[in-house]
């Protein structure tokens, strides 16, 4: 790994919330609370399966595929 790749991932994790929470913001305003709260079960819950488990594994197999560091994962 070279050695800015750490140091470059750090930077673009400080940079991920702050963006994230706006556009988690634009999109809630554009769906409306009606839309928002009538998802269906099934929906619900195959997005959370996704959001806990999937994404958690892809984020591990790309971290260990990088050959990162605990720190530089995270």
């Amino acid at each position: 790994m070279p050695k800015n790749t750490g140091a470059t991932l750090g930077w673009i994790g400080n940079c991920v919330s702050p963006v994230t929470l706006f556009a988690m913001g634009i999109w809630m305003h554009g769906k409306g609370m009606r839309e928002m709260f009538s998802m269906r079960m099934s929906r619900l819950a195959m997005f959370m399966l996704f959001k806990l488990i999937v994404v958690p594994l892809i984020m591990v197999g790309l971290a260990n595929g990088m050959n990162l560091t605990n720190e530089a994962g995270r």
